[in-house]
């Protein structure tokens, strides 16, 4: 049986929705690519990490979360194979079961926003991974809109910090409840001031590495013109975007335009070092899962809508 949504079949009986069995799929997929991958970048860094937590030592600069994850796997008697297995499962269990529970049309949704991109950036970075899934967990409290379920998503980025610390900068999200006009003032005095603080030869920067010596790996490093000039480019092309699926009504389009609007504070951190860009990777999927899986977009020109839609897909692959 087809319906608008999913593809029902019957099996001895039973009634099994293919969507469910393709979310399966899909996950068993991206859990595999995780915990069975020895080639990336950084493998080596990470077994390290592990060797000293195994030792019980912490690394240097280690953030304390994934160091007492890490210690615990080891006296649990796990290797460091088994310790990914867990590790990317957990992760993976927390976005997809945001996804399901924001999106309408998942599977699709998984397919094409997720598993292609930036999961496989994530996949090198372990701490940014687990730390980017407790925020997108936490994201589901902001729906309900009440100072219970605020309060429960500051909890889930300050657990994610332990895991990686610039996993704070989505307490910004927070900001989404201000009236528009003083949340719009608010967003272009914050841009204008990071440029001016940032344009200064990266002083700003480097005073604070003073304080988190680990922010001189991110401004050793400047980005090249051409990325910086594709930097805003990919952000006022995201921005405009939101803005025009902000004027249709429907259940996250105005918070999807103000979380699209913090998040260009991160252009004038990435035109400095494009390793600051990770922090974006939270921001595409929490962007593909509201603009292409909201609930009842109330829309009388319909064609309008799907060349907009089109639009984000083509920019997206580009």
């Amino acid at each position: 049986m087809l319906d608008s949504n999913i593809i029902v079949f019957n099996f001895k009986g039973r009634k099994i929705k293919l969507v469910s069995l393709s979310v399966l799929f899909i996950f068993i997929l991206m859990w595999i690519l995780f915990a069975f991958n020895t080639k990336t970048t950084d493998y080596g860094n990470y077994e390290l990490f592990y060797q000293y937590a195994n030792n019980g030592i912490r690394y240097p600069g280690l953030e304390i979360g994934y160091y007492y994850f890490t210690r615990l796997c080891t006296i649990l008697g796990l290797n460091f194979q088994q310790f990914l297995m867990l590790y990317s499962f957990l992760g993976l269990y927390l976005i997809i079961s945001t996804v399901l529970k924001l999106s309408k049309h998942n599977t699709a949704m998984i397919l094409l926003f997720f598993v292609f991109f930036p999961y496989f950036h994530l996949i090198a970075v372990p701490r940014s991974f687990f730390s980017y899934s407790l925020v997108l967990y936490g994201i589901r409290y902001l729906v309900d809109n009440n100072k219970r379920s605020y309060i429960k998503f500051i909890v889930s980025v300050i657990l994610a910090s332990l895991f990686h610390l610039s996993s704070l900068f989505y307490l910004f999200i927070l900001f989404i409840r201000i009236d528009k006009k003083k949340f719009n003032v608010l967003i272009f005095g914050s841009l204008v001031l990071s440029f001016v603080i940032f344009s200064s030869e990266h002083g700003f920067l480097q005073l604070i590495s003073i304080i988190i010596p680990k922010l001189n790996v991110y401004i050793s490093q400047g980005t090249r013109a051409d990325t910086k000039i594709f930097l805003v480019i990919y952000y006022l092309a995201k921005i405009c975007f939101c803005y025009f699926l902000n004027q249709y009504e429907g259940e996250y389009t105005e918070s999807l335009y103000k979380i699209n609007l913090l998040s260009s504070l991160i252009m004038p951190l990435a035109l400095i070092n494009m390793n600051f860009m990770r922090l974006e990777y939270g921001i595409i999927i929490l962007t593909s899962i509201m603009a292409f899986n909201k609930k009842n977009i109330v829309c009388k020109q319909q064609s309008n809508l799907l060349i907009l839609k089109s639009f984000y897909v083509v920019y997206y692959f580009i």
